[in-house]
């Protein structure tokens, strides 16, 4: 579970947000000190998802612990929105192959070698078309594999797990010995013939006053991408020895991920400098460059090797694809609980006998990734969409529900490997749902209050609010039609889900 949940944390997608967002909006924060503190914020949080996956052991998440904890309908409510969120960003995740990974391995190739046509390549693959096409290939691909068992989806993830942290670790080498002289040098030759204002790129070596706000507010960000690492609790019904595995899976990936970010961040704040990267954003948004200016764009030109570049750029193309199949995993898991209690059609929760993946539920989820990556690159208003609020506001009634279970369900409690466990004479599954509320009713607020970070524009809100009420008018559609077949679907909530 420890690569699973590291593969979803995704450090390359992680340093390419912060860098590229953080520094024009947060003044003066230190990337290092919010990737730490988010760290923290997400280990409480996480540590709730722990106490409730050895309680609940079974697949399905939040959809199993809150049907369970606290209502059948808000359970599938919460379930539902948990999943379109994630599927959402699995689709930007998919853009990400091209924009962070392709695109920049290609331009910098092309600049490297002074081949124009790999430079025409590199912005040829980020037009919205061909986005869409390779997002689309990538996903079919995942699913095709998740179709074909869980032992093949394992294999792929290793492959991208060696290819990720090892040119992970040579990102980290070139920019421990990069000459921030040569970096800026290099890097305005290549961009100079798409520069309309070269001096936006002068005062790249003027410093910034650390600010202590800022860098709490900045620590949403790393938090977004640590959220990655409780996603095991999806597949919490497969996992062996699971309070051991889940512990190492989710706070072994919150420590690697949080470890990995900063050996980036505090070399690169150094080559690339606090100031220049507050310009990244009015660079690209005022100039015609054929790249956005991520971190790999940067990275790339940090060494004179051509190979070095490729390897960076391979690594975050990795780190992006991993996204992919692990995310349809987590929804697909999700449409496999709803199905065994009878609030989808039956056949969603169809498994091939050879393969043993359920492959009505993949499909479902792949085709669902693939209409939100076309809405989200055709579709104006999808892209103004932030729905990561909506994620956490589900996320609460999964803390409630860890506070509240071993009274409201003692039967079952009782049963569970934490029963007769409590610190301070209170059941640990409620200590650690009351850490987590609080850490996860914290981090609510300040995505509410951040217009950069998610913000409550009021596209958002109606989209988040529609997406809850679907999301329960669908529960009693399916509790009431159950009911005129004559199966009382409430039996099935007065125990554990089965596997």
């Amino acid at each position: 579970m420890f690569a699973y949940n590291l593969g979803l944390s995704s450090v390359g997608i992680a340093v390419v947000l912060v860098h590229y967002w953080v520094p024009a909006n947060y003044p003066g924060a230190s990337l290092p000190f919010a990737e730490a503190l988010g760290a923290v914020v997400m280990a409480l949080i996480a540590w709730a998802f722990w106490a409730w996956s050895v309680t609940i052991p079974r697949s399905g998440g939040i959809y199993a612990f809150v049907s369970r904890g606290v209502s059948p309908a808000v359970g599938f409510a919460v379930s539902f929105v948990d999943s379109i969120c994630w599927l959402f960003y699995n689709a930007l995740a998919a853009t990400f192959l091209t924009s962070v990974a392709l695109g920049p391995l290609l331009f910098a190739v092309g600049i490297k070698t002074g081949n124009k046509n790999f430079v025409g390549a590199a912005i040829y693959v980020q037009r919205p078309l061909i986005e869409f096409l390779i997002g689309t290939l990538a996903i079919a691909i995942s699913a095709l594999v998740l179709v074909k068992g869980m032992r093949t989806f394992f294999r792929l993830q290793t492959a991208l797990f060696i290819a990720a942290i090892f040119g992970t670790a040579v990102t980290i080498a070139i920019l421990w010995n990069a000459s921030p002289a040569n970096f800026h040098n290099d890097f305005t030759k290549a961009i100079a013939p798409w520069i309309n204002d070269p001096g936006l790129l002068a005062s790249a070596t003027q410093g910034s006053i650390f600010s202590m706000r800022f860098t709490v507010f900045a620590s949403v960000w790393p938090i977004l991408s640590f959220v990655g690492s409780i996603f095991s609790v999806n597949i919490g019904g497969e996992i062996r020895h699971v309070q051991k595995s889940q512990a190492i899976g989710m706070f072994g990936s919150i420590l690697v991920s949080a470890a990995l970010m900063i050996l980036i961040s505090l070399p690169a704040d150094a080559v690339f400098g606090k100031e220049f990267q507050s310009h990244l954003l009015t660079l690209a948004g005022t100039n015609p460059l054929p790249v956005t200016p991520y971190i790999t764009v940067l990275a790339a030109f940090t060494t004179h090797s051509i190979i070095g570049a490729i390897v960076v750029c391979v690594a975050f193309f990795a780190w992006a694809f991993f996204w992919l199949p692990a995310t349809l995993v987590y929804a697909a898991r999700s449409v496999l609980a709803w199905s065994f209690d009878r609030l989808t059609p039956s056949n969603w929760g169809f498994v091939h006998p050879q393969w043993h993946t359920p492959v009505t539920a993949i499909m479902i989820v792949a085709l669902l990734n693939v209409g939100f990556l076309a809405l989200f690159l055709f579709a104006p208003f999808f892209g103004t969409l932030v729905l990561v609020l909506a994620a956490m506001l589900a996320w609460i009634p999964t803390m409630i529900g860890a506070i509240l279970f071993p009274f409201r369900r003692k039967d079952l409690y009782n049963q569970s490997y934490l029963a007769g466990k409590s610190i301070l004479g209170m059941p640990v599954l409620s200590v650690a749902g009351t850490t987590g509320l609080l850490a996860t009713g914290a981090l609510a607020t300040r995505l509410w209050n951040d217009p950069i970070a998610a913000g409550h524009s009021p596209q958002s809100l109606l989209t988040i609010a529609a997406l809850f009420m679907v999301g329960l008018g669908w529960y009693w559609i399916a509790y009431y039609i159950r009911k005129r077949q004559g199966i009382d679907l409430s039996r099935a909530f007065q125990q554990i889900p089965i596997e």
